[in-house]
């Protein structure tokens, strides 16, 4: 993983933090294991359980097994959610503009 904070615009910061809170099922301001799945899974992305636990291992830089929003920022924005995207929906589905 990048070290190097990732620099988002307003928007961009708005867009990645409404998708991760509709996906923190229980508001506590990060993501278990089954919570980024089911966000990688309305994404059309099929991770297996060992995927998942890999891509947690990637991204928890502080290594308390979630991953908060600063490591969603930084796991999400170099490229998985291009410029053009948009939230469409109240279940957070991302589509492009």
């Amino acid at each position: 993983m990048n070290k190097e904070p990732v620099k988002l615009d307003n928007e961009q910061q708005a867009e990645v933090r409404e998708i991760f809170r509709s996906f923190d099922r229980n508001n506590d301001g990060s993501l278990t294991q089954l919570e980024l799945g089911s966000l990688l899974r309305s994404l059309g992305m099929k991770p297996s359980p060992d995927q998942l636990e890999t891509l947690i291992q990637k991204a928890d830089t502080n290594s308390n097994g979630i991953v908060e929003f600063s490591e969603f920022v930084s796991l999400m924005a170099p490229g998985l959610l291009p410029a053009n995207c948009s939230i469409n929906d109240k279940n957070g589905r991302v589509v492009d503009k």
